[in-house]
């Protein structure tokens, strides 16, 4: 399965998803359009903090500005 179909079926799901990058760029360099799509829609952490933050502020408080957002 590629990862644009994985990413959208997750989003689908209705639950806050996060995806870890190294650099910013890696989003064009590593994924299709549709990848690059679908990712809109996911919070990015590129480091351990952001990823403790996602975790701390999204998932465990709740505090999801992209809630409404369309997937």
């Amino acid at each position: 399965m590629h990862i644009s179909s994985y990413a959208k079926m997750d989003k689908l799901a209705g639950k806050p998803c996060c995806y870890m990058l190294k650099d910013s760029d890696d989003i064009n360099k590593m994924f299709l359009s549709m990848g690059q799509k679908c990712l809109d829609h996911y919070y990015k952490a590129f480091n351990k903090e952001e990823i403790c933050e996602f975790i701390e502020n999204v998932v465990l408080n709740d505090i999801d500005p992209m809630k409404n957002q369309k997937g």
